[in-house]
């Protein structure tokens, strides 16, 4: 425990929210699971390449307002994706926003923050229960972290010109893909 950002995640949480920012070096010191920030501002063009190949399914992610961070796992030197270290990073993430006072929403229990959960693996549980209950696939994103939409609102004006660059960023990968 107690690990320290590199200089490539320094620079991924360049723009980011500082209350978000505040949360994931808490968690970061914390952690039992050492992580990098893959991802914090993301471009037009990478949200429009993430959303036309599914791996994102909001054309206005959270990313691209600085509202949000992917975090992965690194163990043995090397990024790792096992599902299984995530939970821990998550919970980390949960105790970082509890001591904060800054609630977070976590990418494997979508709609709910993980400060108002008993642990981040109860978060997951109850998020892919409902998704069940209402005959849905989960959308299980695990690496994501982000600061409530209700409670961080992103700029209406800013927004709507993000969002006429995203589309215009999916119209120009559909034309050069033909996929149009």
């Amino acid at each position: 425990m107690g690990f320290k950002f590199g200089e490539k995640s320094e620079a991924n949480l360049s723009g980011v929210h500082p209350d978000l920012v505040k949360v994931v070096r808490q968690a970061l010191l914390i952690s039992p699971i050492d992580f990098s920030v893959w991802e914090g501002v993301r471009s037009t063009r990478q949200q429009a390449e993430y959303f036309v190949t599914g791996a994102s399914k909001r054309i206005l992610s959270r990313h691209l307002t600085g509202h949000a961070v992917d975090l992965y796992a690194f163990v043995g030197g090397k990024t790792r994706t096992d599902e299984g270290l995530y939970p821990q990073i998550a919970e980390a993430m949960r105790l970082a926003s509890i001591d904060a006072g800054v609630p977070i929403v976590w990418g494997a229990a979508w709609r709910r923050t993980l400060d108002k959960s008993p642990s981040a693996v109860k978060a997951m549980e109850a998020y892919r229960f409902e998704q069940r209950v209402m005959g849905k696939k989960p959308f299980n994103d695990m690496v994501h972290f982000e600061l409530p939409e209700k409670l961080y609102p992103a700029d209406a004006a800013v927004l709507a010109k993000i969002d006429a660059l995203v589309r215009q960023d999916i119209s120009d990968i559909k034309d050069e893909r033909g996929l149009a």
